[in-house]
Parts: structure tokens; C-alpha cells; sequence
């Protein structure tokens, strides 16, 4: 059995759980079969996000607090672990 067809903490799921994850995996298939079309929504939903100023305040902050919180120190990991792999004797 593949990971990503585990249930969590080897749980068996409910018929409504199964349904929810077959749900998701759709979703995620069809958007990225219509990239295009989703990249439209995308706009179109910001661009009505924008003229409701409280409400693109707090979209901005939560993008703001991902990039802090998981974006930033998945960044610094990632360098570390390059840094750490890299080579230390120069070679000339």
C-alpha cells in the first residue's frame, strides 16, 4: 500500500472520509488540468478582494504570517542542509 493511500495513524476511514479524499484528489486533477482557467479565477477573486480593504488587510497579513511561519524557515533549512552537503576542501 502506497503512502499517500494510508489512512492516518493506521485509522480505517469512513465511507465519508474515503469520499472526502477522492473529492480532493478530483479537485486537485482538474485544477491542475485547467491551470489557464484557474489562474483567471485567481485574478478575478483578488481583484474583488481589493476593493474590500479590511478584507485584503487580512489576507495580506495571513499571507504575510505564512511566509514568516513556514515559507521563511523551510527556506533557511533548506540552505542549511546545502551548506551542510557542501564540499569543504577547495580543490584548484
Amino acid at each position: 500500500m502506497n503512502k499517500e493511500n494510508e489512512p492516518l495513524n493506521s485509522q480505517v476511514l469512513t465511507s465519508a472520509e474515503k469520499m472526502y479524499n477522492n473529492v480532493k484528489k478530483a479537485v486537485a486533477k482538474y485544477q491542475k488540468k485547467n491551470a489557464e482557467k484557474m489562474k483567471e479565477k485567481q485574478q478575478t477573486y483578488l481583484a474583488k478582494m481589493r476593493t474590500e480593504p479590511d478584507r485584503y488587510e487580512e489576507y495580506l497579513k495571513k499571507r504575510r504570517a505564512y511566509y514568516k511561519d513556514v515559507l521563511k524557515p523551510r527556506k533557511e533549512i533548506a540552505i542549511e542542509t546545502l551548506r551542510e552537503n557542501k564540499p569543504t576542501t577547495l580543490v584548484i
